[in-house]
């Protein structure tokens, strides 16, 4: 099972108007050559949304009921924070391949995971430490070497706190750039004067934003005049203008 080609280009998400929704699609440049057409591999995708420890809650609801096809995946939006996303290429059965069930090391660490391979709209991964030329469907009691896989299951090893392996992710930030851009309208039009015309005038705005940042922390620790102090300079500074 590959995570994602090296020339695989995913388009970041796009939201909706009212950010109810996103998407996310593969925008790669396949062609018609045995190889590198898009039906030639199952491709999966998951979406998860992270806490600030990075600890994974998966949303439910991806359409991956054509994973020969698709290219685009629709999103509920889980709320503004960060949101991983794991594209799986689930590849055809290969006689020539060795497919193997997970592999451990003596801490019990995983090292690889388990083979999944895609026949005929059903998944697939050994139920055995090894399966060489045996072909689910097709060769003899080949039910004894292969059983169905549940992709809800990469979930799980996504999850698993004893997986020493890299997966490919993207982080998005689902309304953090809406919420600084709103940020920025407001200051320009109550503070700033309509001075905001340039990248300077867009840092002023931060710095203001920093320096009222360190009067409130003052404020909290009952030095109210260093908070003063504070907000009298930035008044001068940043007012004189309206």
């Amino acid at each position: 099972m590959a995570i994602l080609k090296d020339d695989q280009v995913l388009r970041l998400p796009e939201r909706w108007q009212d950010k109810s929704k996103f998407s996310i699609a593969d925008e790669s440049e396949y062609t018609s050559t045995v190889g590198d057409r898009r039906l030639d591999a199952a491709r999966i995708m998951l979406a998860a949304k992270m806490d600030e420890n990075q600890k994974l809650a998966f949303i439910t609801g991806l359409d991956n009921s054509d994973p020969l096809n698709t290219l685009e995946w629709e999103i509920t939006s889980q709320g503004d924070g960060a949101y991983r996303f794991f594209y799986f290429n689930i590849l055809f059965y290969n006689v020539a391949t060795t497919y193997q069930w997970e592999v451990q090391n003596s801490e019990g660490v995983i090292t690889q995971y388990r083979d999944v391979i895609y026949k005929n709209g059903t998944y697939y991964t050994p139920k055995v430490a090894t399966v060489i030329a045996v072909e689910p469907e097709v060769t003899a009691d080949w039910a004894d070497s292969w059983e169905e896989y549940d992709i809800t299951d990469l979930e799980n090893q996504l999850l698993s706190t004893r997986l020493d392996i890299h997966i490919h992710d993207d982080i998005f930030t689902a309304n953090y750039e809406d919420c600084i851009l709103e940020e920025v309208d407001e200051k320009n039009d109550d503070v700033l004067c309509g001075i905001c015309v340039s990248n300077d005038a867009v840092l002023k705005i931060f710095d203001m934003e920093f320096l009222l940042n360190a009067a409130n922390s003052f404020n909290w620790q009952d030095k109210a005049t260093k908070s003063e102090i504070i907000l009298r300079e930035a008044l001068k500074r940043y007012c004189s203008t309206c």
